[in-house]
């Protein structure tokens, strides 16, 4: 197998596990809303939510990243 068809293969693979776990979390997000946002707030709802947020915005640039968007090595942008 070529390095050029592993890297594909790669892409497809994170791409596809993405779109099961984004699907996941639609089929069930009426079912997370009554059992965990519909409770009193706690320090594990906020972990939870951390969780879910961060595991989502990961698998993004996941995606990102292994798509060849390259991101500028600056941190910021300097607007004059």
């Amino acid at each position: 197998m070529t390095e050029v068809t592993s890297l594909n293969h790669a892409q497809a693979v994170t791409l596809a596990l993405f779109a099961i776990t984004t699907y996941d979390y639609l089929l069930n997000l009426s079912l997370e809303i009554d059992l965990v946002w519909g409770k009193k707030f706690t320090t594990m709802t906020f972990v939870f939510g951390m969780l879910r947020i961060l595991g989502f915005l990961w698998a993004i640039a996941e995606i990102l990243v292994s798509s060849g968007v390259s991101f500028p090595e600056q941190g910021y942008v300097m607007i004059d």
